[in-house]
């Protein structure tokens, strides 16, 4: 009688003499990856003298991968974070190189056309961080979160649906982003759930079906609208604030925010921290009309004011100067919150942010407020105080700056190597 089963993870054992076998090293399996992304992981290994393993959308898509998406990376290894990132900054054939400070510290380059951020956590352990007794690094880092994330998604729904039920879903995730990045609504930078949110808000919608209702929904083929359609349904009513949890902890309960989505390693974590009551609004029109299958509405349709950011370089400055703004520039939106602010990027540098309610006075104070700490924070020596604009226009002033900015005629190699939207800014 033929016998199913799941391997969700491959041991090496051994034994020295006699003594019976034992279990060395525990590897979970995952999604095979890219071609290209396996080359550079093997880079970067070799450069780094660390162990390198594909996060985020790169580990729960795999060779699904959309080739616009970033490829993210956590580094483990020995050495200090500071000593691999120079050695990475120095040997990497990378068009430019970025450090952000974030809560993680990460590096961002751009390297064969691939967009890179790099987390690192220090361990002299030889054992998949998965294995690890805790998520904290030596020295107290807790960057191994971002793996054991996306692995305790795949792993619950692997566990109630079954390998087939995890490739839909996978298809389904796809959709999701597509959707997402269409309506502009992810992005942890602008006050928006980022990628990790959203796949958790599809798992645990895959996770509140029966074992086999999903693939049995679709059928074994199935392309995920239906779960894609689930979610929007299941969040459209969801009783916010009442947090999100992959499995139940009990963390909920104590969640702060206004739409908490926990992050399932440590959950005291709130992968959506950066929501505004704005942006939560505008989250919530979008999930509602996609749950109603209505057509989609314009972007920025009806506003009339616009804060314009953008930054007015060419090449890697254009990149590095971005990614520098881009990091503050949820500061602004917060500041901006009681005008009914609707932030989106809109090409390659250029922020919009849609006022609803542009009060002229209260519009100035915030901007003035933020560009002078555009520039007290810029760095010294960059000149980027002198690239970057935070102006107000109205709506025809705007369309010119859109339509320059995303001109054909502006190549890859002008912008950095940066991606433009594949698809339009609706107004």
């Amino acid at each position: 009688v033929p016998v199913t089963f799941t391997v969700q993870d491959l041991a090496l054992i051994a034994r020295a003499g006699e003594t019976p076998f034992q279990t060395r090293v525990r590897v979970p399996l995952g999604s095979a990856l890219k071609p290209q992304d396996l080359v550079l992981l093997e880079e970067l290994e070799a450069k780094s003298g660390a162990r390198a393993f594909a996060v985020g959308s790169a580990m729960l898509l795999g060779a699904e991968r959309p080739p616009q998406s970033d490829l993210d990376v956590l580094l483990v290894g020995p050495r200090s974070r500071e000593e691999v990132f120079a050695a990475l900054t120095k040997s990497m054939p990378a068009t430019w190189v970025r450090l952000a400070d974030a809560h993680f510290p990460i590096l961002a380059m751009e390297v064969h056309g691939v967009h890179l951020d790099i987390q690192y956590a220090c361990s002299a352990s030889l054992q998949h961080p998965l294995h690890w007794a805790t998520h904290v690094c030596d020295g107290g880092g807790a960057a191994s979160a971002a793996l054991r994330d996306v692995h305790a998604i795949r792993n619950a729904v692997v566990e109630v649906h079954g390998v087939a039920g995890w490739q839909l879903y996978q298809r389904a995730l796809l959709r999701v982003k597509k959707w997402a990045k269409a309506r502009h609504v992810c992005s942890n930078a602008l006050g928006y759930p980022g990628g990790l949110s959203w796949s958790l808000m599809l798992a645990t919608t895959a996770l509140a079906e029966q074992p086999g209702a999903v693939t049995n929904a679709e059928g074994g083929g199935g392309d995920g609208k239906a779960l894609v359609q689930a979610m929007f349904q299941r969040f459209a009513t969801w009783p916010w604030p009442r947090a999100v949890e992959l499995l139940p902890s009990g963390a909920g309960k104590n969640a702060a925010g206004l739409m908490p989505v926990l992050c399932p390693t440590d959950v005291s974590a709130n992968s959506t921290r950066n929501v505004t009551e704005a942006t939560f609004r505008v989250i919530q029109a979008e999930l509602q009309a996609a749950a109603a299958g209505a057509p989609p509405a314009h972007v920025l349709g009806g506003l009339q004011v616009f804060v314009r950011c953008q930054v007015r370089a060419l090449g890697a400055e254009l990149a590095v100067c971005s990614g520098w703004l881009e990091a503050r520039l949820v500061t602004l939106v917060r500041s901006l919150d009681t005008l009914s602010p609707r932030p989106l990027k809109a090409a390659a540098g250029l922020w919009a942010i849609g006022i609803s309610d542009p009060r002229s006075t209260a519009l100035e104070r915030v901007l003035e407020a933020f560009r002078a700490r555009l520039a007290r924070d810029v760095p010294a020596g960059s000149g980027w105080e002198d690239m970057i604009e935070v102006v107000v226009e109205d709506r025809d002033d705007f369309k010119l700056a859109l339509a320059a900015a995303q001109s054909p005629c502006i190549s890859a190699a002008a912008t950095g190597g940066m991606r433009l939207p594949s698809d339009e800014v609706m107004l």
